[in-house]
């Protein structure tokens, strides 16, 4: 909740101006702008759900999502 609570705070002060600028210099080749991070960290949980679903097959249990 800390996390949640922390990005919307820092999605609210950030100009929408803010968010086509370049992302942190770390994080450009994954996420190039400033929008992107917001998107990343949106999506990120997605991705590792994402990541069951391969194992789930081969363990010929069915895909739950």
């Amino acid at each position: 909740e800390q996390v949640r609570q922390a990005t919307l705070s820092a999605l609210q002060a950030t100009p929408e101006a803010d968010f086509d600028k370049p992302g942190p210099e770390q994080m450009r080749s994954y996420a190039p702008t400033v929008g992107s991070v917001f998107a990343l960290l949106a999506t990120h949980e997605l991705m590792h759900a994402g990541q069951f679903v391969p194992v789930r097959r081969k363990l010929g249990k069915p895909v739950l999502f």
